[in-house]
């Protein structure tokens, strides 16, 4: 039986949403999280203080654009895609990260002690068997754009 999971794409208004289109060389998207079979929504944030489990309309009236992709999973990938994240939920937001960015700094996105947005969905893509765990060249960070990307590669691909 074929599932899915959804990823939402969102576009916050406010500095960090524009320093975030800096980074990304302009792609619209400046967060992304997981969209809960409930709708309750698994990321993490800044301001919320690392990974954590919201509402779904935790940042009604606060975003300009969003967008829902669902990727194709078995069941036996979905149940490792949630677990995965549920055992993500209480630790810190990686602000080294954000900072590696600006300063061309080394900062391996894989790290499991914190996570930004991006970091966390590829992550939970890895341990559900999605993604790959290793690329074929050094991979130290990775953007909101990146996992995009690659969730409408996996859309597209079934």
């Amino acid at each position: 039986m074929t599932e899915t999971i959804t990823i939402r794409f969102v576009f916050h208004r406010g500095i960090f949403g524009w320093l975030c289109r800096i980074a990304q060389y302009g792609d619209w998207a400046t967060h992304c999280e997981a969209v809960l079979d409930d709708g309750r929504r698994l990321g993490s944030w800044f301001l919320k203080g690392g990974v954590r489990i919201v509402g779904a309309a935790y940042d009604a009236g606060e975003f300009t654009l969003q967008e829902f992709i669902e990727i194709s999973v078995t069941a036996e990938q979905k149940a490792k895609y949630l677990a995965f994240l549920e055992r993500q939920v209480g630790k810190p937001y990686d602000w080294r990260s954000i900072v590696s960015f600006y300063f061309n700094s080394e900062r391996d996105w894989q790290e499991p002690d914190s996570w930004f947005c991006d970091e966390l969905i590829a992550a939970a893509l890895v341990a559900c068997g999605r993604f790959p765990d290793r690329l074929a060249v050094k991979l130290n960070r990775l953007t909101v754009r990146d996992v995009k990307l690659l969730a409408l590669l996996l859309k597209e691909a079934g």
